[in-house]
């Protein structure tokens, strides 16, 4: 029996392939972007600290971190919100924002809203990347001349 409202959408292998390509790519990216966002943080703590820091393990640390965010948050801003935003500006942009909220907050307090900061400069990105790459939708039909009407 045909299914009612017609065949049902398929979707090609290589078409899959692509699009597989792009999800893993894309997240990746934003993987790296993560733990290079955290490069200013842990430069923060780092020369705030007393010098009894081992710095590479500080920094390991700051990039898993950092890496992880981008892993969970990355794709899901990425796909859901900047879907128009040319990835070069995506990356560059978020990563930058992050970096330096966290660096703004690690400097500010005593490094306990460090997450919170770097929250907010990813939020301010995101947002201003939204607003500045937004679609402006035209209505589907003119709208009607009242005075014509009279």
């Amino acid at each position: 029996m045909p299914p009612l409202y017609g065949d049902p959408p398929t979707v090609s292998m290589p078409q899959l392939l692509r699009i597989a390509r792009v999800v893993l790519g894309v997240t990746a990216a934003c993987t790296v972007a993560g733990a290079v966002a955290s490069v200013p943080v842990t430069a923060v703590f780092v020369l705030a600290g007393n010098g009894g820091l081992d710095y590479l393990g500080v920094f390991a640390v700051g990039a898993t971190f950092g890496a992880v965010c981008g892993l969970l948050l990355g794709p899901a801003i990425a796909f859901g919100f900047l879907r128009g935003v040319p990835l070069g500006r995506l990356f560059a942009e978020t990563a930058a924002g992050a970096g330096l909220g966290g660096a703004i907050a690690a400097l500010s307090s005593d490094g306990r809203g460090t997450l919170l900061g770097a929250g907010i400069g990813l939020a301010a990105a995101v947002a201003h990347l939204f607003l500045r790459f937004r679609k402006t939708r035209t209505p589907s039909a003119p709208a009607r001349d009242e005075a014509a009407d009279a």
